[in-house]
């Protein structure tokens, strides 16, 4: 039951829930080598999964300070896939500059705690 549960889940899927929680811990070296990896999926050609892929490029940009990249990667999400959450989270990196990326992925960490 369990494998055939599986064999509906693609890959992409997967590793995009495990980026999830790669930010959520901080494991970045780990974050980017699964990103890595979606992009050479190509996010399965899917609007919703590149819509994904980009929030998390742009989690990463942030956590490197590249404000502006990371403001252009949200951009790139959003206008694939409607998000008040990466809206709220553009607008304070564009208002917050560099101490926002920290708070960003610590805020993202203690969600999934929650």
């Amino acid at each position: 039951m369990m494998r055939k549960a599986l064999a509906n889940i693609d890959l992409t899927t997967l590793l995009l829930e495990y980026s999830e929680l790669l930010v959520k811990e901080q494991s970045i070296k780990k974050f980017e080598e699964t990103l890595l990896k979606i992009n050479a999926l190509e996010a399965e050609n899917s609007p919703v999964y590149t819509a994904h892929y980009y929030k998390q490029m742009g989690y990463l940009a942030a956590y490197r300070k590249k404000n502006k990249e990371a403001t252009e990667l949200f951009k790139r999400s959003l206008a694939l896939e409607e998000s008040e959450e990466l809206r709220s989270t553009l607008s304070r990196l564009e208002i917050g500059g560099d101490q926002v990326a920290q708070t960003l992925i610590l805020e993202s960490k203690v969600l999934g705690l929650l």
